[in-house]
């Protein structure tokens, strides 16, 4: 086994990979949009309502955790 944290960090078919088997997703969310064609995948019937760890006035940084056993 692995000991200690292990840190995803994508792309999109990575994460549908290993979304099922995180234990906490820490995601920054950015205020405003921007171009593009990837989409993080869904991932809010999983995980719990956010804490908001981290805020600024252009991002902020929430943490979910997983609310079904892997």
């Amino acid at each position: 086994g692995i000991d200690g944290d292990v840190f995803i960090i994508g792309g999109a078919e990575i994460y549908s990979t290993f979304l099922h088997r995180l234990d906490e997703l820490l995601v920054s969310w950015v205020h405003e949009k921007h171009p593009g064609d990837t989409r993080f995948p869904a991932f809010e019937d999983r995980f719990s309502k956010p804490e908001i760890i981290e805020s600024h006035a252009d991002f902020e940084v929430r943490r979910y955790l997983n609310s079904q056993p892997h």
